[in-house]
């Protein structure tokens, strides 16, 4: 079989720990104190884990657990650091309400009109208002399709058969009685 050749011209892959260097280096811009931070939070992980592990008799077992849990500790540090850097980079340029109101998922929509295009800058939290606003179901809107369902369920009512239900048996008590 042969090989497919690789087109120059596709970008490269970029690896996860490029990306953890690159979410370092952004964070430790604005804050100079985060591997203090992440170390202060991997050596207190390590720590709770040993203390574990001679509590319970198996130290060797509870320190690798907590070498590993020590690297989630860090990189959730991390993370938090990077995120909060990402804001304070984006902090007073137009459009930083917009791209931070983006992060939000599960169904959030909003409008991207351009300042040049007649669109205004708005802060953080009159984005959101008008968000709310735009995403709120109409009252009149709801009524009306709570009444079409009411009228889809009705027929079914009708039709459907009756049915009784039976008692169970009462069970005996299991109690002794001592004389």
């Amino acid at each position: 079989m042969a090989r497919k050749k690789k087109d120059p011209a596709a970008p490269k892959k970029t690896r996860w720990y490029h990306n953890v260097a690159q979410a370092y280096r952004m964070a430790y811009e604005t804050d100079k104190a985060l591997p203090w931070w992440m170390a202060a939070a991997m050596v207190a992980t390590i720590a709770v884990g040993l203390v574990i592990g001679l509590l319970t008799g198996q130290t060797v077992y509870f320190l690798i657990i907590g070498v590993l849990f020590s690297t989630i500790a860090g990189m959730a540090v991390l993370a938090r650091r990077a995120e909060q850097a990402a804001y304070a980079r984006i902090e007073g340029q137009p459009g930083a309400a917009l791209s931070a109101l983006k992060t939000i998922r599960r169904g959030w929509t909003f409008g991207e009109e351009p300042e040049s295009e007649g669109g205004e800058v708005l802060d953080l939290m009159d984005a959101l208002r008008r968000s709310i606003e735009k995403n709120k179901p109409q009252k009149g809107r709801a009524k009306k399709t709570a009444s079409k369902t009411s009228k889809k369920a009705s027929p079914k009512k009708a039709t459907a058969k009756k049915t009784t239900a039976k008692k169970a048996p009462a069970k005996k008590s299991a109690v002794k009685k001592t004389a």
